[in-house]
């Protein structure tokens, strides 16, 4: 049998790293110096984690601050111009049109009835965005934990809802401007006078309106009374060379629907006045349209076909309905208005123009 001492020995043999006085290792062995090392490179990890972590939390801080001041901003600009009506920067003329005004153009736009479900169902869509951004801003600042996928899934669900619906709307409204028509009307003055006027019979200013609403790139103003009293627009003058002697004058009238049948007929519709006496023209500013009728990209325009040589004479309003549709703004002079606070325009030489071959030019310029 074996003893003590051979029981011993042949653990050494076996292990020798085995301390025949302790039991213990003597030395470290291979496992645990394996694990040292990994031990080693988890704190390393760790340090990396918690450096990527406070990374990973500033950039969310700043991107909630972000968040919360865009989505405030935001929402304070939609309620100030859509319900308080503010003129700020942001609302009169930023996109070239009345943005403040917008709101209660649309009565004219679509039918009456469904235009309050456009304004709440646009509320809807516009603000719950900004709310959630400014919502969402606030919890990546502040990194709190809070049960709100049940709302947060409900509040989609609206918005989408809400988004569809207006969807629905806006596209059976669209189709009334699907299709655009022109019709035309003529009046021929057979000796084209030495010497022709054109006179301004109603003006804008003569109009008692409570909103403009002006689209600055098309040079289209459209006046309104509230609570759709009356619906008014800016016709445009154009002044040609005629091929003969005879002066003609052509109203365009141009309208939209849901078929060109529909467009000609609105625009056959559309109320404009004028008139030849003599050597005189007498035109209308402006133009409206039949009652319990919506707006559909309205437009008239006069064109008339004036022969070389003869002399226009214009009054205020009108020469200012052609200097517009030919954007004469070089014939202007600018001064301050200290009552108004504002730049105003001045005809620096005569109303008398004639026409060239060139098209019409005023007298002094033609001289020269």
């Amino acid at each position: 049998m074996y003893g003590r001492d051979d029981f011993r020995s042949a653990r050494q043999k076996m292990n020798p790293g085995y301390s025949l006085v302790s039991g213990d290792p003597s030395h470290t062995s291979p496992g645990q110096a394996v694990s040292g090392v990994g031990n080693a490179f988890n704190e390393v990890f760790r340090a990396i984690g918690k450096v990527l972590f406070i990374i990973l939390r500033v950039f969310l801080i700043l991107t909630g601050i972000t968040f919360v001041l865009c989505g405030f901003i935001a929402l304070v600009s939609f309620i100030m111009v859509f319900f308080f009506h503010y003129p700020g920067y942001f609302s009169t003329h930023s996109f070239g049109v009345n943005l403040f005004y917008l709101p209660d153009f649309l009565n004219y736009i679509v039918n009456p009835a469904i235009a309050p479900w456009i304004l709440v169902l646009t509320f809807i869509v516009i603000l719950m965005p900004l709310l959630a951004l400014i919502y969402w801003g606030v919890k990546m600042i502040f990194w709190f934990k809070a049960k709100d996928g049940i709302f947060s899934l409900a509040g989609l669900v609206i918005w989408v809802v809400c988004v569809a619906a207006l969807s629905l709307l806006l596209f059976n409204e669209g189709i009334s401007y699907a299709e655009t028509a022109k019709t035309e009307s003529e009046e021929v003055i057979e000796k084209a006078p030495a010497n022709l006027y054109i006179l301004a019979d109603r003006t804008v200013a003569d109009l008692h309106y409570d909103k403009e609403i002006s689209f600055d790139e098309d040079d289209y103003n459209v006046f309104f009374i509230d609570d759709n009293k009356g619906l008014f627009i800016a016709s445009g003058l154009n002044i040609n060379n005629s091929d003969d002697n005879t002066v003609r004058v052509n109203i365009r009238k141009r309208s939209a629907g849901r078929s060109r049948i529909d467009a000609a007929r609105k625009a056959e519709g559309l109320a404009y006045n004028w008139k030849i006496s003599g050597d005189t023209i007498f035109i209308d500013e402006y133009f409206t349209i039949p009652a319990n009728t919506k707006w559909s990209f309205d437009n008239v325009r006069v064109n008339l076909y004036i022969p070389e040589g003869t002399e226009v004479h214009f009054d205020k309003t009108t020469e200012n309905m052609f200097r517009r549709q030919h954007y004469y703004d070089d014939d202007w002079n600018w001064s301050w208005d200290g009552e108004s606070k504002e730049m105003v325009r001045s005809n620096r030489g005569n109303n008398q123009w004639i026409m060239t071959e060139d098209g019409l030019k005023r007298s002094s310029d033609k001289e020269k």
